[in-house]
């Protein structure tokens, strides 16, 4: 399944060729220790996650023979003990662009079925050679992982399962982080995200070239891709630049993202450069490589604030291996933005 599986409940899947056995293991991201494991004949099978299973993402690895699988497992659950009574902000996940970017052929006709260059794929297929979906180790795994080793709660939910209105609902959030690029969005869903922000809801955007492009959903099929607008949901246009590397340079901080904090933050090689704000956008934090044109940038709409973090490359600073000081301690402030509820 592409949406959240609720702590108790059963997840269905599938595997094929029917004829063969294959053992499976469940495991949290990040922690090779199985938390379920098991063995059966290919087929569509269900197993039954835990009732204290904590919310997060967890890995379905499946091997027969020689064969290797392994599958994205979104749980809805627990927070960390000590994190329990607390404000959880929404974490999103990306599975339509997921499904989007998919290099799968779904009608054998010896060509891939991928937007923008299909008019449809459908979105309960599996992922390309038994892999994990494009993106997920790059931009969302890393934030995942950092989030359980800071022990910062939140609940867990994918677009698929937002657009359709199943699983936590959006106007529950205190906050909402989308941990990917949102490249194909429902229209009525950018409506939703917008009425939430005027309404003083808080959203942050990790990934890069977001809410730009529409898709129709009917059913298991996502339809009817559109061009990218030159604006996204929020009325700020925006253009991916490649560079050599290069840091953010803080230019206003009206939240206290980066107080405390060296004038030159990260180093990255692609920025998503602001090119022009919505006329009733309020710039209140910025920073980039040029002051008129910032990539990180947190704006007031209504009655609300619009984060994005300005860079694809946001989450891989986040990796222990990066050993980076000043992004954990933005991301853990702005976790404290997204917990803090709605503006009055």
């Amino acid at each position: 399944p592409l949406s959240a599986v609720t702590a108790g409940a059963f997840a269905h899947l599938e595997l094929g060729p029917v004829d063969r056995s294959f053992d499976w293991v469940v495991s949290r991201l990040g922690d090779p220790k199985p938390m379920l494991r098991g063995g059966r004949v290919g087929g569509r099978f269900r197993i039954r996650i835990p009732s204290k299973t904590r919310t997060g993402v967890y890995l379905v690895r499946v091997r027969a023979g020689r064969q290797r699988a392994v599958w994205p497992l979104a749980v809805a659950g627990l927070p960390p003990r000590r994190a329990r009574g607390r404000a959880r902000p929404l974490v999103v996940l990306p599975a339509r662009t997921w499904q989007g970017l998919n290099r799968l052929d779904d009608d054998a006709d010896g060509f891939e079925d991928r937007l923008p260059f299909a008019r449809a794929v459908r979105v309960d297929r599996p992922f390309a050679d038994g892999g994990l979906p494009p993106r997920f180790d790059r931009e969302v795994s890393p934030l995942l992982r950092w989030l359980d080793r800071e022990r910062l709660p939140y609940d867990l939910t994918t677009d698929l399962a937002l657009a359709r209105r199943a699983g936590p609902a959006l106007g529950n959030a205190p906050g909402v982080a989308f941990a990917g690029s949102e490249l194909w969005v429902p229209e009525q869903l950018m409506e939703r995200l917008r009425d939430y922000v005027a309404d003083g809801g808080r959203v942050a955007m990790f990934g890069a070239d977001s809410f730009r492009r529409t898709i129709e959903l009917a059913g298991e099929s996502a339809r009817n891709p559109s061009r990218p607008r030159r604006a996204n949901a929020f009325g700020e246009q925006t253009e991916l630049l490649r560079t050599s590397p290069a840091p953010l340079t803080v230019f206003e901080d009206g939240l206290g993202f980066f107080e405390g904090m060296s004038s030159f933050v990260g180093e990255f090689t692609v920025f998503e450069a602001s090119r022009k704000l919505p006329s009733s956008g309020r710039r209140i934090t910025a920073a980039g490589r040029d002051a008129g044109q910032p990539a990180f940038l947190a704006l007031g709409l209504g009655g609300g604030i619009v984060l994005r973090a300005g860079t694809p490359q946001w989450a891989r600073e986040l990796e222990e291996s990066a050993l980076s000081l000043e992004l954990p301690q933005v991301t853990k402030r702005i976790w404290r933005m997204l917990s803090a509820g709605r503006s009055s």
